[in-house]
This record gives structure tokens, sequence and C-alpha cells, in this order.
């Protein structure tokens, strides 16, 4: 299953979180409300997006996924 696809089946459930390293690879963040934006004939390209922290204000990320890595 790719990243894409697994990311579609984990924001069906909005109670889930990610947890991850951030691009330095020192500090743990965490992203909440994963959702996908795009994908339909008009805009075939999806946005993989999520709330990053539970600062406020909050933080709206989009994940690149070319930059994700498997471990």
């Amino acid at each position: 299953m790719s990243f894409v696809e697994s990311f579609e089946e984990t924001s069906k459930n909005q109670g889930i979180s990610i947890l991850f390293l951030d691009p330095s690879e020192t500090n743990l963040q965490l992203l909440h409300h994963p959702s996908i934006i795009g994908g339909d004939w008009a805009s075939p390209p999806k946005s993989l997006v999520a709330v990053l922290g539970f600062e406020i204000p909050f933080k709206p990320v989009q994940i690149v996924q070319k930059s994700v890595k498997e471990i």
C-alpha cells in the first residue's frame, strides 16, 4: 500500500494522530486531523494536509509525499 493510500485510510478516522520526526530528525512532532484535498476530475493532484501541534493558532501543514521516508 502506498503512502497516499495509507494516508487516505487514516484520514477517514479523525481520532488518529501521526507522530513523526521533524526534518532535522531531532524533535518529535504530532499531526492530527489528516485530510485530503483535491483528487477529482477538475483537480487530479491530491494534497495531503493536517494540523501540526496543539498550540493556538493552529498550524495547517501540507505533507509533501516525496519527503516521506518509510522506516
